[in-house]
């Protein structure tokens, strides 16, 4: 039974979607777009999905800009809803798809504040998940297909570990500062403990 379980499970993390690198993305991130991708398939047969979607989105970002939540619990569940929603609503349809909804490029759509969603993505690059997960917005919202390349920036969408807002969160950007404070410190405490 365990061996059918762990075949289940690597047979389901096996098909990883690739980052924009080239690079396997992380496994969580990775059950995360798959889930979605078979929705937007659902979704999308759905007729006039996008103006329901829209409106999910506009409220999402509305109850941020305005505050209207009541923990951060709350507040982090609409802000992880936007990347997902626009995944959703963004969609080229594929040439041999007889059958398939009208393309809608979530970012050059007017049904959708650009100017409020940037600000919102930019302010939050990084979100609580659960625990001490978080997710990376611009990962996910990378992972539309309109999403705008050379506009990245404006997004807040940057390079892992490059930027200066990852700077804030990320251990591994500051390492090797980090490690000659320390050296510094163990030289000043090695020179107090030889005046001792």
């Amino acid at each position: 039974a365990l061996t059918t379980e762990h075949f289940m499970i690597t047979s389901f993390l096996s098909g990883l979607p690739l980052n924009n690198s080239g690079t396997q993305v992380n496994r969580k991130l990775g059950q995360q777009l798959q889930i979605i991708a078979n929705l937007s398939g659902q979704v999308k047969k759905v007729p006039g999905y996008d103006d329901i979607l829209f409106e999910m989105l506009e409220q999402c970002q509305e109850y941020l800009s305005e505050e209207r939540y009541t923990t951060p619990d709350e507040k982090y569940r609409y802000l992880r809803a936007l990347p997902v929603i626009m995944l959703l609503i963004d969609n080229v349809p594929s040439p041999d798809d007889a059958q398939a909804a009208q393309p809608v490029n979530v970012f050059k759509d007017k049904r959708a504040d650009k100017k409020a969603l940037q600000k919102l993505f930019k302010r939050y690059p990084v979100v609580p998940e659960y625990g001490d997960m978080a997710i990376d917005m611009g990962q996910i919202l990378n992972k539309c297909e309109n999403f705008p390349e050379g506009d990245s920036d404006s997004w807040g969408v940057e390079p892992p570990l490059h930027g200066p807002v990852s700077r804030l969160y990320a251990i591994g950007s500051t390492f090797f500062e980090d490690q000659a404070k320390h050296s510094r410190h163990i030289s000043i405490m090695a020179q107090i403990n030889v005046k001792l």
